[in-house]
């Protein structure tokens, strides 16, 4: 029937074709995130389309590729009521407003880039966030004693995502995760070597760190300083996932649960829950 509609319409004149859709990045929430002029460039993801008792945005948007997987691991493997929350590298509050819906006792955010701040205490501010409180450090600096924390344990949870694989020592950011709290819900980018093909030579090259008598590999990444979704240097180290297990180990947590792996931003993705006991 179509085959035969399509005959009709074209011997009137009138030409059928189907127009493609807009590429979207895969990491970015909705094809067309809402704005808000209030808070200054751009927004990156679709944290302004959630909706809880203080806000209702005036559209809605859906959650797209590795997004969707890392809001399933999140409510099939977390229970967070009750909970105290360190948050690390909130952007813009995406995941800030997720853990406060879900029902934690209290959160501490920190972010690094005060552009990224600045959406976030708007984020606070719509959404009433009153349990979560955003500050600004870098995670290595304070990983590697440089900074102050702002904020005191005990925390009940680490929640990472997105943060690990944009630091240079890996290995140094999770023995201080380890030491803030007794389970760590980590998202990253990792090296998966059965496919070499994911990581062009233009971005990466092999590396290895030695840390606590131990060799861990993997590759190091070529970063953009200049992105608010970026690292805060021009490299990084990504772990392999043999590594990033024996990291985790050797940082003191005795479970490290492989939640899922999918493809996150054109890269391979992996969700581990991680625990001490």
């Amino acid at each position: 029937m179509k085959r035969i509609a399509k005959r009709l319409v074209r011997a009137r004149g009138i030409e059928i074709t189907t127009a493609a859709p807009e590429p979207t990045p895969s990491w970015v929430g909705d094809v067309d995130p809402i704005q808000d002029p209030s808070v200054g460039g751009a927004w990156r993801t679709a944290v302004l389309h959630l909706a809880n008792r203080h806000h209702r945005p005036s559209r809605f948007g859906k959650v797209r590729q590795g997004g969707q997987a890392r809001l399933e691991y999140l409510t099939w493997f977390l229970d967070v009521r009750g909970a105290r929350v360190l948050e690390l590298g909130p952007l813009e509050g995406f995941y800030s407003v997720i853990l406060d819906k879900l029902g934690i006792r209290s959160a501490v955010a920190v972010e690094a880039r005060p552009e990224n701040l600045e959406k976030c205490r708007r984020v606070k501010q719509l959404y009433g966030l009153d349990r979560t409180e955003f500050v600004r450090h870098d995670v290595e600096a304070l990983a590697r004693g440089e900074e102050a924390a702002s904020f005191a344990g005990p925390f009940d949870l680490v929640f990472s995502l997105g943060v690990l694989y944009h630091v240079r020592d890996p290995i140094q950011a999770l023995r201080w995760t380890a030491a803030q709290a007794p389970a760590l819900f980590l998202g990253t980018h990792y090296v998966e070597r059965a496919d070499p093909s994911w990581y062009p030579e233009r971005l990466f090259s092999e590396a290895e760190l030695e840390s606590g008598g131990e060799r861990y590999t993997g590759k190091r990444f070529v970063e953009s300083p200049e992105s608010p979704a970026g690292g805060l240097f021009d490299y990084s180290l990504w772990l392999d996932e043999e590594s990033l297990t024996r990291a985790l180990r050797a940082a003191g947590y005795t479970t490290v649960a492989v939640l899922g792996k999918d493809v996150l931003s054109d890269f391979p993705h992996i969700t581990i829950l991680a625990e001490r006991q």
